[in-house]
């Protein structure tokens, strides 16, 4: 793997569009090797390669540098990569008010940057009269969401569900967000079920 920095600012004369300059890139006939992504964090504009680059294509990638023109008619990559995903369809339950974890997401090593993390759940309460809880964490000490709902006299049965997301920004190495729940009282039961997490790098830069 080869990677190659340049400054934003220096180079790109302020102003990348990341889409415009990865199809550059591979539409370019004097460079063979597989782009593997290219990022932008503050001022550094980082391109990597699956290989070494030779040099006649050091030289066309630095040509395309000093060319590049981002322009506002081309949407920038807004999804992101290094996409990972877990779930746990099956449903559990718990009558004790400390919280359970439903479902762990362990990530491979990751470099340092911004992150999107999103998570959603089914859940329903056996009591109409306290609360069910789940929260979302990062590495078992921050909280990113907490949720608390009581059914109010609704039907305990009735399913409901929950969508949420966070923007994180992450240090590198390996790191852990999961989803716990419990009950609001003892004896009453809570329960959780499909429950998913998933989460991409932004490729924009920090947040």
């Amino acid at each position: 793997m080869a990677s190659f920095t340049y400054s934003l600012s220096g180079d790109f004369g302020g102003s990348i569009n990341l889409v415009r300059f990865h199809a550059e890139i591979k539409s370019n006939v004097n460079i063979n090797k597989d782009l593997d992504q290219v990022k932008q964090k503050n001022d550094n504009v980082v391109v990597s390669f699956a290989a070494s680059l030779d040099g006649g294509e050091v030289t066309a990638l630095d040509s395309l540098v000093s060319a590049h023109i981002s322009s506002i008619d081309y949407p920038e990559f807004i999804f992101g990569d290094n996409y990972y995903f877990a779930k746990s369809a099956a449903i559990s339950s718990t009558t004790g008010t400390s919280y359970l974890e439903k479902l762990k997401m362990i990530t491979p090593f990751l470099t340092e940057g911004a992150y999107r993390v999103a998570w959603s759940y089914n859940w329903r309460y056996s009591s109409t009269s306290n609360s069910f809880y789940a929260r979302v964490q990062l590495n078992d000490t921050e909280t990113l969401s907490e949720f608390v709902s009581e059914p109010n006299g609704k039907d305990s049965d009735q399913s409901n569900i929950v969508y949420g997301f966070d923007m994180v920004n992450l240090s590198s190495g390996i790191h852990e967000f999961d989803v716990d729940f419990k009950s609001g009282r003892n004896n009453n039961t809570a329960y959780i079920w499909n429950v998913k997490i998933e989460m991409w790098e932004i490729p924009i830069g920090g947040i």
